[in-house]
């Protein structure tokens, strides 16, 4: 009978981690978690010392289901004209994939879609501020900034109308 000689602590933990990793990232790829797989099969990757192909192409596949998905959810969002949504999803798109150009010109698209939207919504709480509607104008610049927080000329109108109410509650 021949005896096995002991594994390095290290070297055994190492493995049990790299397949930790590894079957996380089935599981997770078993349950369409696919940004979660790949992030997970890349640290089995690196964990394994890199030799682990398995891990590698299980990493690619996950990020090739990643991007499918998340094209997807974009497509569902932009016939729902939820641009925000859609841009989202398409810059999640684009980390995978930054020469995507389909998600590039559907991005540019729902951008400008959005900022359509964003200026009609900001141009009716002007309006509204306007003629003392205070309520009415808050709720467009507020659908306005939610639609696109980083709009300097919604963040003005919102901040000029709250000075305004508070002007007017003194």
């Amino acid at each position: 009978i021949k005896l096995e000689t002991a594994k390095d602590p290290k070297e055994q933990d190492t493995k049990s981690l790299d397949e930790t990793y590894y079957d996380l990232a089935i599981a997770y790829n078993d349950n369409a978690l696919y940004d979660k797989a790949a992030e997970a099969f890349g640290e089995a990757f690196k964990i394994s010392k890199q030799t682990d192909s398995n891990a590698a192409v299980g990493q690619a596949q996950a990020m090739d289901a990643a991007v499918n998905s998340h094209m997807e959810k974009a497509n569902g969002f932009l016939l729902n004209s939820q641009y925000s949504d859609a841009i989202a999803e398409l810059n999640t798109v684009l980390k995978y994939q930054p020469t995507n150009k389909q998600a590039q010109d559907f991005k540019a698209d729902a951008e400008g879609k959005r900022d359509v939207e964003v200026a009609k919504h900001l141009a009716a709480g002007k309006s509204y501020a306007k003629k003392g509607k205070a309520v009415l104008a808050f709720g467009e610049l507020n659908l306005a900034h939610k639609m696109d927080p980083d709009n300097v000329a919604v963040q003005t109108a919102l901040n000029n109308l709250k000075g305004k109410t508070r002007d007017r509650a003194k």
